[in-house]
């Protein structure tokens, strides 16, 4: 008959809890330590559709953690079962960040917001060519034309021209390129509107109008302090029947023709767009406006002036009649005394 000795059972049972205490300390050593390679802040990508295991290679294929650290972690993760609480998205990570610690934030899904600029003054077809370059959006429109991305988001009563609102959009990473240019709509559709609820102008008798004239002044006026006197001029002129004779509409008109110069064979070209051929409004906006283009084509600045000519330095000089016109244009633009 084997009986125990009792020096052996405590023998067995120290190395045992020894080897307990020696595992456990491994483990929160690699739990607690800092991740490596990771800077002051370090923008890390958790992919849609990441699980526990997906997500350790990853990190081990970045040298973030060593394998000894993913060894540990994929038993913690399986333990409290995270594969259904993690988080796609993208993440700043702090330096001194552990692996404990980001877990916790892909859990809580504490996300670093992406961003896409709308420039003021650039062509809607100019935005989709950004926005499908960007690297966070999840890109759905592939080749759809301009036309087909406004069925999509529910726009296709308008014409697709200066129907998105120039500002930064913050979104999660992985948001469809269709939700971004839906909100951006969305956007233009609400500050025209207060916009138009503020107008002055009696020339301007619709929403469209405002748009149509603010994207012009849009490409006219860099300054912002000039625009409502921008506005003015063409306002007078429109009330007077003549001709807007803008060159950014022009411009337009020529699309992929256009080589960096107006020629006086373009300002005589027929299309649509060029205002020195036909009277009034061209028929949809020429670019993005921004909301102070908006105002501006909806208040404009009282006066006589009838005709603006740029002076090489960003700003305009204006003038009430053709002779003080053709003597600025010789003056700013041939530089004629």
């Amino acid at each position: 008959m084997y009986v125990a000795h009792p020096k052996r059972n405590r023998l067995i049972l120290f190395s045992t809890f020894f080897i307990i205490v020696c595992f456990f300390s491994l483990f929160l050593r690699m739990l607690f330590s800092p991740l490596q390679k990771v800077g002051k802040n370090t923008i890390y990508i958790l992919a849609p559709g990441s699980t526990s295991t997906t997500m350790l290679d990853d990190l081990r294929k970045k040298k973030m953690i060593s394998a000894e650290q993913a060894l540990f972690l994929k038993g913690y993760l399986k333990l409290i079962d995270v594969d259904d609480k993690i988080k796609a998205g993208k993440y700043r990570i702090q330096a001194r960040t552990t692996p404990y610690m980001l877990v916790k934030q892909f859990v809580a899904g504490d996300v670093e917001p992406s961003s896409f600029r709308i420039f003021e003054g650039q062509t809607f077809n100019q935005v989709l060519i950004r926005l499908k370059q960007h690297p966070e959006v999840k890109h759905t429109l592939s080749d759809d034309s301009p036309v087909a991305v406004m069925n999509k988001i529910d726009a296709s009563q308008v014409h697709y021209e200066g129907w998105l609102f120039p500002d930064t959009y913050q979104f999660h990473y992985g948001t469809k390129d269709i939700d971004i240019l839906r909100m951006a709509y969305q956007s233009m559709q609400k500050h025209l509107q207060q916009a138009w609820q503020n107008r002055t102008s009696t020339v301007i008798t619709e929403p469209y109008q405002a748009l149509i004239l603010a994207s012009i002044i849009e490409k006219e006026a860099k300054h912002v302090e000039e625009r409502e006197r921008v506005s003015g001029v063409f306002q007078r002129r429109l009330a007077k029947k003549m001709r807007l004779q803008a060159d950014p509409t022009v411009i337009y008109g020529m699309g992929e023709q256009y080589s960096g110069n107006i020629r006086k064979q373009d300002l005589l070209k027929e299309t649509p767009y060029n205002s020195y051929v036909h009277f009034g409004l061209p028929p949809t906006p020429i670019s993005l406006p921004s909301f102070d283009s908006i105002q501006a084509a909806t208040r404009p600045a009282l006066g006589e002036a009838l005709y603006f000519v740029a002076k090489g330095d960003g700003t305009h000089h204006f003038s009430a009649t053709l002779n003080e016109h053709n003597l600025a244009v010789q003056k700013y633009q041939l530089g004629q005394p």
